[in-house]
């Protein structure tokens, strides 16, 4: 009777696991033998299928060539901002090694990219930006795997030398570009109706003056003396030290 209720409960288990496998947390997908970096996912915030998280894990396989790997989601963020906890979460993961993380933060309702090492050098404060704001409508639509797919996609088309849009980037332009647009119509405007100064010569003409002098006297009324010590060899000084900081950073978008 026993071996049958173990029987039941180990058929339990694995039924159980089989069809709800997002609830397991997935770490270490993968290791490139040849740079020694990983692919590492951890969905604490369960937005991905076992598939997708399949999926997704051959898709950031190439990456590793340049650096680590990680998708993270969070449902909580003790740290109060996505950029923040990326950043911590980065280092006590990878240190400073090469390497690039996606952090969707449920709770603060944003994406974020950190990147350290080398690979901060590719995927820029700016980069980061612009990718995020490529793909966070699919946040936003609830599409988590094909926001996190296309985030990887890009990092991957930038590391290669490749280029990726950036529409906000050719938005802003354009608005600057009107701005300088209107601001040269309205200094043309200014000096094509502004009158004609008078010249120095003009102006001394139409000038009547006179000029007028009396002998300066000098009154003493009073005397006072100034005590300038002799001053020591001694001289103060201020302590200086060196200060570090955190390596690496990256950029997001609300959703």
């Amino acid at each position: 009777m026993r071996k049958n209720c173990m029987f039941l409960w180990i058929m339990a288990f694995l039924l159980f696991g089989f069809i709800n496998p997002v609830l397991a947390v997935t770490t270490d997908m993968y290791e490139n033998s040849d740079t020694g970096y990983k692919v590492i996912i951890e969905d604490d915030a369960n937005l991905l299928s076992y598939n997708e998280e399949q999926s997704l894990a051959d898709s950031m396989e190439k990456l590793t060539e340049y650096g680590n790997i990680a998708f993270k989601s969070i449902s909580k963020n003790g740290y109060g901002s996505a950029s923040r906890y990326a950043e911590k979460y980065y280092h006590e993961t990878f240190g400073k090694e090469s390497g690039t993380v996606f952090l969707i933060d449920m709770s603060q309702r944003k994406i974020y990219i950190f990147s350290d090492g080398q690979n901060y050098k590719t995927i820029t404060k700016s980069k980061a930006e612009t990718i995020t704001d490529n793909v966070y409508k699919h946040a936003s639509n609830k599409e988590y795997f094909e926001c996190a797919d296309e985030a990887y996609s890009q990092m991957y088309t930038i590391l290669e030398g490749g280029k990726i849009a950036e529409p906000m980037k050719y938005i802003s332009n354009a608005l600057i570009a009107v701005m300088l647009a209107l601001f040269a119509n309205f200094a043309i405007f200014k000096i094509a109706t502004k009158n004609r100064a008078a010249s120095v010569n003009e102006q001394i003409k139409e000038c009547a003056f006179s000029c007028t002098h009396t002998n300066p006297s000098v009154r003493q009324t009073g005397e006072h003396r100034v005590y300038s010590p002799v001053s020591d060899s001694s001289s103060s000084g201020g302590s200086s030290g060196g200060g570090g900081g955190s390596s690496g950073g990256g950029g997001g978008h609300s959703f």
